[in-house]
């Protein structure tokens, strides 16, 4: 709708395609209208056979997260992850990956979650729900209650990553699959 618009996505378009090819020199013969799109299956064919690295997946999706995040301004994330969280992922994911022992198809696939599912230590309740659910007293003796808090602990601590919830299909998406996780998608 907006030329501007169209205008940036035209050019990341090329951008993306050119990484992409850089990224998987020889890619294995497919048919022509799916050139164009690296599916996870295709995504997962190439990692399996080593010509595409988790890590170079994960950084152009998470290049393209952070391109529509600030400069086309999307607000498609509540929380996009900081390149060194997603970096270790897809680091952990390579190395199950080059010693034989890749846990699924989608182990070094970047993905996102809803922000309604819970996934540990990264997991940011949506706002709507904040406020209602969580009560924190603050610490003057009028007993007075403020709203919000840090409910989550959402930190880098593996002991705070232990106190906080993690739904099951986070679970097996991340831990049990090892997927990589690149943000927390809006509610909207």
């Amino acid at each position: 709708k907006h030329p501007h618009c169209k205008a940036i996505l035209s050019k990341q378009q090329q951008q993306c395609r050119s990484i992409t090819t850089q990224q998987a020199s020889s890619p294995p013969p497919i048919q022509h209208h799916q050139q164009r799109r690296l599916t996870i299956s295709r995504a997962a064919h190439l990692l399996n056979s080593l010509q595409l690295t988790p890590q170079q997946l994960c950084q152009h999706a998470h290049n393209l997260a952070t391109f529509g995040e600030h400069s086309l301004h999307l607000n498609a994330y509540v929380k996009l992850l900081p390149w060194n969280d997603v970096l270790q992922q897809a680091q952990l994911s390579h190395d199950r990956i080059t010693n034989g022992q890749r846990k699924s198809w989608l182990d070094g696939i970047p993905v996102t979650v809803k922000a309604n599912v819970a996934v540990g230590r990264w997991w940011m309740m949506p706002h709507s729900s904040s406020a209602i659910l969580m009560e924190e007293r603050d610490n003057n003796d009028n007993g007075t209650a403020t709203i919000g808090g840090d409910f989550n602990h959402n930190s880098d601590t593996e002991e705070a990553a232990e106190e906080v919830y993690e739904s099951d299909i986070a679970k097996k998406l991340l831990k049990d699959c090892g997927a990589v996780l690149i943000g927390i998608t809006n509610m909207d």
